[in-house]
C-alpha cells in the first residue's frame, strides 16, 4: 500500500508533521492514539507488538480518510501476515487542539 498526500491548493507534497500545528509533538500524540489501539485490540496484533513499539517515524505513511488521519503499517510488520494491513484512525477532532485549522475545515 502507498499513499500520497499533496496540498491541492499549492501542489506540495504532505507529510504527517504538515497537518499539526508548529512546535507540535506529533509524533507523541499519534504514539499514544496507536497504543491505546494496540491495548484495545491487542488480539490482532503479535503478543509483543505493544512492548516493541517504538513509535512512528518522521516520514511514517498515512492517508487522510472522511476526517481521520489514517496511519499504517506493512503487512507482518505489527500483525500476522493472515491479517489485514494494520490502520489506525485517528480522527481529527480528537485531537482538534493540534491541528492546523486549514485541515479542520469542512
Amino acid at each position: 500500500k502507498t499513499s500520497y498526500n499533496f496540498n491541492l491548493n499549492n501542489g506540495r507534497s504532505l507529510s504527517l508533521k504538515d497537518l499539526f500545528k508548529p512546535g507540535t509533538n506529533y509524533q507523541e500524540i499519534l504514539n499514544r492514539e496507536i497504543r491505546r489501539e494496540l491495548i484495545m485490540n491487542s488480539e490482532k496484533y503479535f503478543p509483543d507488538t505493544l512492548e516493541n513499539f517504538k513509535g512512528i517515524g518522521e516520514y511514517h505513511p498515512f492517508y487522510i480518510e472522511n476526517g481521520d488521519r489514517v496511519v499504517y503499517f506493512g503487512f507482518h510488520e505489527i500483525a500476522p501476515l493472515a491479517s489485514e494491513i494494520p490502520v489506525f484512525k485517528i480522527p481529527f477532532s480528537s485531537v482538534r487542539e493540534y491541528i492546523k485549522p486549514f485541515f479542520l475545515r469542512s
